[in-house]
């Protein structure tokens, strides 16, 4: 999930999830949203991920993580 620092504020948002190098595998929720995007869910049973989000113009991306 993506969470609005301030929620109540129509902001651009989303979040996704998707086994690492596997972009078959990914979920993802994009819109405006006053709260939160999310939640996202990917199976990735003995696999890393990688996941990120945005809230308005900030992003955040997090690579190869959660490995088993």
């Amino acid at each position: 999930m993506t969470v609005a620092e301030y929620p109540g504020s129509a902001r651009s948002m989303d979040a996704w999830i998707q086994r690492s190098n596997d972009e078959s595998s990914r979920d993802s929720d994009s819109d405006i949203y006053t709260a939160y995007a999310g939640p996202v869910y990917v199976y990735a049973k003995g696999s890393c991920v990688d996941w990120g989000g945005s809230y308005a113009y900030g992003k955040y991306y997090k690579y190869h993580s959660h490995c088993d």
